[in-house]
């Protein structure tokens, strides 16, 4: 009798795009890596932002001081993959910045693998706002227009450069597959703006391999909201602020990103979005005709529709420009901010002042409400 052939170990290696749903699936795969254990799926690390730390310690880049911390986190996710007698996902949308020899590392540390490459992309004219939006929320400074412009006019400057290397679906495609040497490659499409998540989370696990029943926990997402242009005026406005100052890193993660964007901004989202200006939507168009053109010849897999990348007709009514976000309008919402954060440091004080006050059970009382209230703010920065 012929033995059958030993079927490889797959890992799935989801490497981006940011701002196409990246935070949603991370988070429910990670609340529900024991469920998937018991399946034979790993979702490596010991803690929610393994992966994260991974893919910076592999890029090699400070991340406002994340790399002293994410020292050696690579290795250690690669052994526990190499390790695990199943499959894995393993995402991280900052690994669509990896060049070839970064990648290349990942096929060296995991030669008995089969690797599967996923990449998930959206609207490219839906793209360009929220990548400036996201960067503004990690110290970037420049206004919207400028962002625009050098993407388009100067493409070799710092932060243009890292969005065409991460964003240029048809070049990240080619580049891990070809490092890699991959098997499969698959592009997951987000579906049009306002969509049942759960179509995007399904496109997701379809790409992974994973049964939807195989995570019970779906309230483990944390917040990710977009910004409207007031919000983006604003905190582009702080992010100025704090440069002028030379402020920890630690600010704008946990203050800056954790309080006021995730959860007091959330709460009170304001009218408009961002969009592109009318007059760069011309651009937008043959950019993704260009991308798409070349989708369409590689050998690839498509979970969703490339219709899904192609701009819609609702997309091209007129742009609010957060640069013309005047100052009462950033007035009022930095006031509603202030009340936000003072409301929640009495919360705060009051649980602390109890915990310090109280004795014996009443002390154990207050400490489970500290913990609880820990744990809510945590979860949702």
């Amino acid at each position: 009798m012929v033995a059958e052939p030993v079927r490889r170990r797959v890992v799935h290696v989801h490497v981006g795009a940011p701002k196409t749903g990246t935070t949603l699936v991370q988070d429910l795969l990670y609340a529900n890596r024991s469920v998937l254990r018991e399946h034979g799926v790993l979702i490596p690390g010991t803690h929610r932002y393994a992966a994260f730390h991974a893919a910076v310690d592999l890029l090699d880049i400070s991340w406002g001081g994340v790399l002293d911390t994410a020292r050696g986190s690579f290795d250690a996710v690669m052994a526990e993959i190499a390790s695990w007698p199943g499959d894995v996902v393993l995402s991280n949308e900052n690994l669509a910045l990896a060049v070839d020899k970064r990648v290349r590392r990942i096929r060296a540390a995991l030669p008995e693998h089969e690797l599967r490459v996923v990449y998930s992309a959206r609207d490219f004219a839906r793209q360009v706002p929220a990548a400036w939006q996201e960067r503004i929320r990690h110290a970037y400074t420049d206004d919207f227009g400028t962002f625009v412009h050098r993407l388009r006019e100067e493409p070799d400057e710092m932060n243009a450069r890292r969005f065409w290397r991460c964003q240029t679906w048809p070049d990240v495609l080619e580049r891990w597959t070809r490092c890699l040497d991959a098997t499969t490659a698959t592009l997951v499409t987000v579906p049009p703006a306002g969509t049942d998540p759960e179509v995007l989370l399904g496109r997701f696990l379809d790409a992974f391999g994973v049964d939807p029943a195989w995570l019970p926990d779906r309230d483990a997402a944390r917040p990710n909201p977009g910004l409207d242009p007031v919000q983006s005026a604003l905190l582009r406005t702080i992010q100025v602020e704090l440069e002028r100052r030379v402020t920890d890193g630690a600010v704008r993660r946990e203050a800056l990103q954790g309080a006021m964007v995730r959860r007091w901004w959330a709460r009170h989202p304001g009218p408009g979005r961002v969009a592109l200006p009318e007059q760069d939507r011309a651009w937008a168009d043959q950019v993704t005709a260009g991308w798409l053109a070349r989708l369409r010849e590689m050998d690839l897999r498509v979970v969703g529709d490339l219709a899904d990348l192609e701009p819609t007709a609702s997309d091209h009514g007129e742009a609010i420009d957060p640069d013309t976000v005047g100052a009462d309008a950033m007035l009022e919402l930095a006031v509603r901010t202030l009340a936000d954060a003072l409301e929640e440091h009495q919360a705060l004080t009051a649980e602390r002042d109890a915990l310090s006050a109280g004795g014996g059970q009443e002390t154990g009382g207050a400490r489970d409400r500290v913990e609880r209230l820990y744990r809510r703010v945590r979860r949702q920065a």
